[in-house]
């Protein structure tokens, strides 16, 4: 699992001015690439108020 906090600072860095719905915009862009591209969305899951999980080998029950 991956807080909102972190995915920001990994993808934009520590000091970068990113607001959470930015963030929001990005994940709607992936789940819609996973769709298109005819991949399972479930492996790719919100953990409301925390986080994200990709778990492709369906092995964590967070999320769900």
């Amino acid at each position: 699992m991956i807080t909102r906090q972190a995915l920001i600072h990994s993808v934009w860095g520590v000091h970068a001015d990113v607001r959470s719905r930015s963030l929001d915009q990005y994940i709607v862009k992936v789940r819609e690439l996973f769709s298109a591209h005819g991949l399972d969305l479930t492996t790719f899951r919100t953990v409301h108020g925390i986080g994200y999980i990709f778990d492709p080998k369906g092995v964590s029950k967070e999320g769900r």
